[in-house]
């Protein structure tokens, strides 16, 4: 049996939404991405076949989408953490990770996060932090969902005050 991870109570300030800039997937960066991992299934390299397909066009790559949303996504809380002297150290992994529809050339981009919890760690001032991301296009089509989990040092926030 798995043992229970002890979480920070967090205050109301670290309940919140935050959403993107926009990031417009160009026709350079869709072929960029797909030769740099090296994705060389026909449902993202070949046009004229897709566009005959019932899929209608190339879907780029799921592990690609997931690279594009994390430089969108960071930015968007880093600030907020920032003022509530939470730091962001480095990505700790990813769980749950959901593809519900495909992100195709020339498709605009948003990644909306909300903190889930901070799990405390054996370092005091060494928190994990989850976020739920949820990336979504310029339609408001859900595209993928994961959560997304950050070492972060806490040691300047009101978590570690009673330390």
């Amino acid at each position: 049996m798995a043992k229970e991870r002890e979480t920070y109570d967090l205050p109301a300030d670290f309940e919140f939404t935050a959403r993107s800039q926009g990031r417009t997937i160009t026709e350079g960066d869709f072929s960029a991405m797909t030769n740099l991992t090296w994705t060389t299934a026909e449902y993202h390299t070949n046009k004229p076949l897709m566009l005959e397909s019932d899929m209608g066009e190339r879907n780029l790559a799921g592990a690609c989408v997931i690279a594009f949303a994390l430089g969108l996504a960071t930015p968007a809380v880093r600030p907020r953490l920032t003022g509530m002297g939470v730091r962001l150290v480095a990505l700790a992994g990813y769980d749950e990770v959901r593809f519900t529809s495909p992100l195709r050339p020339n498709d605009t981009i948003y990644v909306e996060t909300r903190v889930r919890d901070i799990v405390k760690t054996s370092r005091p001032n060494l928190g994990v932090i989850n976020f739920e991301d949820s990336v979504v296009d310029h339609d408001g089509r859900t595209l993928c969902t994961y959560v997304r989990s950050a070492f972060c040092d806490v040691s300047e926030s009101v978590l570690c005050a009673d330390r």
